[in-house]
């Protein structure tokens, strides 16, 4: 069919399925009692000229074509079910007194019957899936054309690319044409934005590539600028906060160290000679796909991988780089690449790297986080690989501007396997993957796909660099390697002089007595024992000990008193705090440790306020860029005298122009190292630190204070909120909101009065008008894909950051005493309805979704069905709501007349479906542990043990139900044994 022809007609479709949909939600109104009267005499005529204008164009054309056919088809469907429509209208509007609200609701209930209804939403319901996947056949036939032939039929539908007012991709004008066919552009964008929503859904259900497709790429014509915009909206979606801070952080290799890791065998000195290990330059030059580098903890494994993949100086110096063929931009190449190219040949070189972070962020030290970094790097290098590796994604980002993935570790490995093997004909690859000891996971796993991606893979080398513990021994000892506290003697001795010669005061001394100068650094040396992190915090002390006045009897004493093991040494330290101190610096431990990612310093600074009522008695806007400037200052002096060095401040992201100067609130506090992070969770540390702590302090209610104190540093200005976003991911006002709760659900009972009212503070913030508006403003420029909370949040179903949100919110983190204090009886919200529906509620349930007429845009939500919402609910959340009178048999409308009760069952059957998947099973033991207890409330309270679809019961949801059903039989047949005759009688007043 010419793609104008079928455009029109599937706006003529549209048409026709809302004003349809209009009839349903008007009928299904007038045969609830107790409707409010929304004028529907006129709401029918409405519908009635709606449909009169829809008939004479749904009609069938002569075509050979299967797919026009089709199409056709369904235009005669929907032509016959409007003549139906207007047959029953025409019926009502005869009746008499039809004006009246009463008679008109009778003429209906006679005239059209409830199940035919039914009968009809299910139809509309048909004829939009069928009309989804021909408007997708359709746009993928559009956007194989030629760009002159895609711009030829848009200017025949008489829309310009210049009309994308909502919506991403090349596809936008066409969508934005077929919303505004369906009549009136007060709600275009929303209209525009389903529409969207309902075709990528089609793609993944029904347009499934066969195996022998899987990697062909879609025929998509692109101009260059479309092109550019879909690669760049891919390779964000894979970009991640954090995503190179665990890099920056690691210190630069000092000018002089790790010099001997390019020299030949003939070139190092003995020292290095003689050791046992294998030369890593002629690794890279050869064959050989798996490099180890191990050591000891501390002994500067990270700052060797750092050096490997960081370019020369000289290399950022340059003003006049080149582009090099085949082997991307020397701002890119690492210091291996010279030795790299004589492996690679005539082919191009990708050296991508990743380093495990154990004291951060969850990605930076998952396996999905390995995976998006390790893809972000090589499609941002190769974004032509794209519509192999993932041709679905790759297909809604050209069509709709959008990647809706949500990147799961199976979708991720399996991309990276695929681009592995796509570029297997022109490229080399070399992985550098830092820290296999600080992966939260199974060490069996990471191991095995390391040994995967090399297997069959002649062109892929990997290095890797852990701790030398057994798991990774035995897998990696056999392979080339170095340990690195066997090769460093030099560069430690080379690392203590030119500190100790940086500073005038010990110049000064080794001018007056040379021989006892270079034989305490020769000292230091030999006790490191190859741990640059040892001699880093111990050439520190000793500085800091001759500021002090130290006698040169003291530097030597001084030096025998700390020990030569980095954890006794840690020991040293921490027990050589201040006594005055040493309570503040255990609470500033707890914050870290109670926190669930690197705070801010600013963070940091607000949650080190003495009294919550800090928070509650703070102005908006009134902490000016001097005051974060002191609060900052003041805190980093803090840091230093409580916790002498464990804990820092680093600067994290660098900015994409590299600009390395960032607003104070983005520098983040974390570990100096992970053997701190281990030492201080030790249960010998962690006992010294609880003696010392007073138990008052809640390190949860101190962080909801600094959210909510970070919240209110808005000082009125719009770009002051996104200076504020620091998260790549969301916006910090929304992602400040959710943390707040998730530490909310955690405070001590003793504080549950407190945390009520910071949370009522919260609610007054984003409730004043001047704040909701920037915010708005602000979130209205995020894409609606469900990517970021606050658009998740509005899938939801309701308000961003309303006071309802603020209830769910609650519920869905498990804060039983503000949902106790603030829900209504009956466990129900009132919401705007966006037409949208979150999968996580339906949990592959096929549930059928019809916007909502007028007059249920603020339907009626339970509670319950949040609680029910997360991967794992909380049966403490669930009691709460079902004590406050939740029901589980509340019919939701919106989801296809589901109930709480239904949804739970489905989402247990996928629970007990995915058990293989589960990476841990104590993790899985945890999850079914959690969701039998909620089925034992829910059923105990009354959830309907009889009207389950049957669609909902599979094997194991029927046995989960015969399960609970023989445990109630028990429980009552034991109650009724206790009781016994004469008291079963009295508990009838019969006794």
């Amino acid at each position: 069919m010419d793609p104008v022809a079928a455009f029109s007609l599937a706006g003529t479709i549209l048409q026709f399925i809302d004003s349809g949909t209009r009839f349903v939600g008007l009928a299904r109104g007038l045969y609830r009692s107790g409707s409010d009267d929304t004028n529907s005499h006129g709401d029918l005529l409405k519908l009635t000229k709606s449909l009169d204008a829809v008939l004479p164009k749904l009609k069938s054309t002569a075509s050979d074509d299967d797919m026009e056919k089709s199409l056709n088809q369904l235009a005669l469907d929907c032509g016959k079910t409007t003549a139906r429509l207007l047959s029953i209208l025409q019926k009502v509007k005869m009746a008499e007194n039809a004006r009246k609200r009463d008679a008109l609701k009778a003429a209906f209930r006679l005239i059209c019957k409830e199940d035919e209804i039914k009968s009809l939403q299910d139809q509309l319901s048909s004829f939009q899936n069928q009309l989804n996947l021909h408007l997708l056949l359709s746009l993928r036939d559009y956007a194989s054309k030629s760009v002159e032939q895609q711009e030829t039929v848009l200017q025949q539908l008489g829309v310009a690319r210049e009309q994308r007012l909502s919506v991403g991709g090349i596809c936008a004008s066409i969508l934005e044409y077929l919303a505004s066919r369906k009549g009136g552009l007060n709600n275009q964008t929303l209209e525009t934005r389903n529409l969207q929503q309902n075709l990528i859904k089609a793609l993944f259900e029904n347009c499934e590539f066969t195996p022998a497709e899987k990697l062909q790429p879609p025929t998509i014509q692109l101009s260059q600028t479309d092109r550019d915009t879909a690669q760049s909206l891919f390779v964000a979606s894979l970009q991640y906060d954090d995503m190179v801070d665990r890099e920056n952080r690691i210190a630069t290799a000092h000018e002089s160290t790790f010099q001997w890791v390019f020299q030949d065998s003939q070139s190092q000195n003995h020292r290095i000679q003689t050791t046992k290990w294998s030369n890593l330059r002629d690794w890279l030059e050869s064959d050989d796909q798996l490099y180890w580098i191990t050591g000891k903890a501390g002994s500067g494994k990270s700052t060797l991988m750092k050096f490997l993949c960081s370019p020369k100086a000289e290399m950022l110096r340059a003003h006049d780089v080149q582009d090099i063929p085949n082997h991307g931009n020397a701002r890119d190449q690492s210091r291996c690449h010279p030795y790299l190219e004589k492996w690679a040949g005539t082919s191009g070189l990708i050296v991508p790297s990743f380093y495990f972070w154990n004291s951060g962020m969850e990605l930076q030290m998952s396996r999905v986080g390995l995976l998006r970094t390790l893809l972000c790097q090589v499609v941002a290098q190769r974004p032509d690989i794209l519509p192999v590796i993932s041709p679905k994604e790759w297909e809604i980002a050209c069509l709709f501007g959008r990647i809706v993935a949500d990147w799961s570790r199976f979708d991720l490995q399996q991309m990276l396997f695929r681009a592995v093997t796509t570029l297997r004909s022109d490229t080399k690859i070399l992985f550098f993957v830092d820290g296999l000891d600080e992966f939260d996971g199974r060490h069996e796993d990471l191991i095995s796909m390391v040994q995967d991606i090399i297997r069959d893979n002649s062109h892929v080398k990997v290095c890797v660099a852990s701790r030398p513990w057994n798991i990774f021994q035995t897998a990696f000892r056999q392979k080339a390697n170095l340990r690195v506290e066997d090769l460093t003697f030099d560069d430690i001795k080379n690392f203590v002089r030119s500190k100790f010669h940086a500073d005038t005061e010990f110049e000064s001394l080794r001018r007056r007595y040379p021989s006892f100068a270079d034989k305490l650094m020769d000292n230091i040396v030999v006790k490191a024992s190859g741990v640059f992190l040892w001699v880093d915090l111990v050439v520190a002390s000793l500085l800091a000990g001759m500021r002090l006045g130290d006698r040169i009897e003291d530097f030597q004493r001084r030096l025998d008193e700390l020990p030569p093991d980095l954890e006794k040494l840690y020991e040293k330290i921490l027990h050589s705090l201040d006594p005055f101190y040493l309570e503040h610096a255990a609470q500033y431990f707890s914050l870290v440790e109670t926190a669930e990612k690197p705070l801010t310093i600013l963070q940091f600074a607000f949650a080190d306020e003495e009294s919550p009522q800090s928070a509650i008695k703070m102005r908006l806007g009134s902490t000016s860029d001097e005051e974060i400037s002191l609060r900052t200052e003041a805190l980093n002096r803090r840091l230093n005298s409580r916790c002498k060095g464990f804990l820092e401040t680093d600067r994290g992201l660098q900015s994409i122009e590299g600009n390395d100067a960032r607003h104070p609130s983005q520098l983040t506090i974390q570990y100096l190292h992970r053997t701190v992070r281990d030492f201080i969770k030790s249960p010998k540390a962690q006992s010294f630190l609880r003696s010392s702590t007073n138990r008052r302090f809640d390190p949860s209610i101190q962080l909801c204070v600094a959210f909510l104190m970070d919240m209110k540093t808005w000082t009125g200005r719009q770009d002051h909120l996104q200076l504020l976003d620091r998260e790549e991911e969301d916006p910090s006002t929304v992602t400040n909101v959710i943390h707040c709760f998730k530490k909310a659900a955690a405070v001590a009972k003793v504080n549950e009065g407190v945390m009520i009212e910071l949370l009522g503070e919260l609610r007054n913030l984003i409730n004043r008008p001047d704040y909701r508006r920037a915010l708005d403003k602000y979130l209205a420029l995020l894409p609606n894909d469900g990517s970021h909370v606050s658009t998740f949040l509005g899938i939801k179903g309701f308000a961003l950051l309303s006071s309802e949100t603020l209830v769910t919110l609650a519920v869905i983190y498990g804060v039983v005493p503000y949902v106790r204090a603030k829900a209504e009886w009956g466990g129900l919200i009132r919401r705007p309805w966006t037409g949208y529906v979150p999968s996580s509620f339906v949990a592959g349930y096929p549930s059928r979704v019809l916007p909502l007429p007028v007059e249920e845009s603020e339907a009626c939500w339970p509670l319950l069905l949040d609680a029910l919402s997360v991967q794992v609910p909380e049966p403490a959340i669930v009691e709460c709501l079902l004590d406050l009178g939740a029901d589980p048999n509340f019919k939701i409308p919106n989801l296809d007349s589901q109930t709480p009760w239904i949804i739970a069952l489905t989402k247990v059957t996928s629970l007990y479906t995915l058990q293989s998947r589960t990476d841990d099973p104590a993790e899985y033991s945890r999850a079914e542990s959690k969701w039998k207890q909620t089925l034992r409330l829910m059923f105990s309270r009354g959830a309907d043990r009889a009207k389950v679809p049957a669609s909902v019961l599979s094997p194991i949801s029927r046995k989960i139900l015969q399960d609970l059903r023989d445990e109630a039989e028990r429980t009552e047949r034991n109650r009724q044994q206790q009781l016994g005759p004469s008291s079963w009688l009295r508990s009838w007043n019969l006794g």
